[in-house]
């Protein structure tokens, strides 16, 4: 079976939100980010409190995976990484089985997020941050990852 049909299989079988949707929740996210000068947004998600550190992740890349990190730049292409290297076996199932994200890899650490940054060409860009925290649960960037 072919990339083209497993997407085809896992895609009639799971929630699908448009293109369209899409497009409308990266317009407004882009310009909110214009708004306060950022270049970049780094998004955490993380199954932690039930599931509810995923939200910010799953409402940007329509992943819905246990852990995960988007690079989201104001201009060009978001990508994502998210799970680990095992989970990428026979084929990557975060990249088949959504339309949004095109640019979806395994989380292999920090370095490679900060390598992506630098290819973006915005080592020296404003970077924000976006976890989960709540008055029930503190936030989720562990402060290693900050670093």
């Amino acid at each position: 079976m072919g990339r083209a049909q497993v997407r085809e299989t896992l895609t009639a079988h799971l929630p699908q939100l448009s293109l369209a949707e899409r497009d409308r929740r990266w317009a407004g996210l882009r310009e909110a980010m214009g708004r306060r000068g950022l270049d970049c947004l780094l998004v955490w998600g993380t199954d932690r409190f039930y599931g509810m550190g995923t939200a910010n992740l799953r409402y940007l890349t329509h992943i819905a995976a246990k852990q995960g990190i988007c690079c989201f730049p104001r201009e060009g292409d978001p990508l994502a990484f998210v799970e680990n290297v095992h989970m990428y076996h026979p084929y990557g199932p975060y990249l088949l089985s959504q339309e949004w994200m095109t640019d979806v890899r395994p989380v292999t650490g920090m370095e490679a997020l900060a390598g992506a940054v630098r290819d973006l060409g915005l080592a020296r860009g404003r970077i924000g941050t976006v976890g989960y925290g709540s008055a029930l649960r503190q936030h989720i960037i562990a402060y290693q990852e900050y670093q």
